[in-house]
């Protein structure tokens, strides 16, 4: 975000959401002349960076009368209050059980321990709704698209204390639009983890998988630009960051 009051009211909204829900939210503007594009683009951003906000959607409008604060408005809200807690209540729960006993493990070992229960407990599914796209079909049913079972993903792993951020790309298969992860279990090296494509207990319309167990085969953890782009294309921003580093691969940490 290249505004200052986009960042602004980034921090604002983020504040107020983590403790509160609503959808309306008070805001403050400094240059009502950017409002409209800045408040787009701060909200933009916390649907983008957040899976904890999946109420947010992608429709938003913002309100300003002299009588009263900015107030910034989800549209098309599909949650109540009472539903937004519930889920609330299961992420937590689920990232619970994702993290359990990884405390006084090394953190390489816990990011993997953290992908392998991913791997293991989510099964591949489109059903066209919204909760597929967003952290609410893996926690609820322990099923989801790519950018759901990512959203988890990215949950536990920042719980954890591991760095991660959401990528937007696409498969080489077929040129389809896919979500995956770039994290770093060393905190100077940044690595791409697609959980989706290790998924062991079901088959992707795209991927046919060799492994059908439980044992996840870990082909999508912690790799380099080089690695992933075997079969992922379309994430090479100027704003991602370089993945140069092969020595986080999991033939080579497996024995940690």
């Amino acid at each position: 975000m290249k505004s200052e009051q986009a960042k602004h009211l980034y921090n604002e909204i983020l504040t107020y959401f983590t403790h509160n829900y609503s959808t309306e939210v008070p805001v403050t503007f400094e240059n009502m002349d950017e409002a409209s594009q800045d408040i787009f683009c701060a909200a933009e951003a916390l649907y983008y960076d957040w899976p904890e906000l999946f109420f947010i959607g992608n429709s938003w409008r913002f309100l300003y009368t002299k009588e009263k604060p900015g107030r910034f408005i989800i549209e098309g809200n599909r949650y109540s209050a009472e539903q937004v807690c519930m889920v609330r209540f299961h992420m937590k729960r689920v990232r619970d059980y994702l993290l359990k006993g990884t405390e006084e493990e090394p953190v390489l070992r816990r990011e993997q321990i953290i992908y392998e229960r991913i791997a293991q407990l989510l099964r591949y599914d489109n059903r066209h709704e919204r909760h597929d796209h967003t952290i609410v079909a893996p926690i609820l049913r322990c099923t989801g698209v790519c950018e759901g079972i990512n959203a988890l993903l990215l949950l536990a792993l920042r719980a954890a204390g591991i760095p991660a951020i959401k990528v937007i790309g696409c498969a080489k298969i077929n040129g389809g639009g896919h979500a995956w992860a770039i994290a770093w279990p060393d905190l100077s090296t940044p690595v791409h983890l697609d959980a989706t494509w290790d998924l062991t207990s079901s088959v992707s319309p795209d991927i046919v998988w060799e492994n059908h167990g439980e044992r996840c085969a870990f082909r999508y953890f912690n790799l380099s630009d080089r690695q992933i782009s075997q079969d992922h294309d379309g994430y090479r921003k100027d704003y991602m960051p370089r993945c140069q580093k092969e020595y986080l691969n999991y033939d080579k940490i497996c024995n940690i």
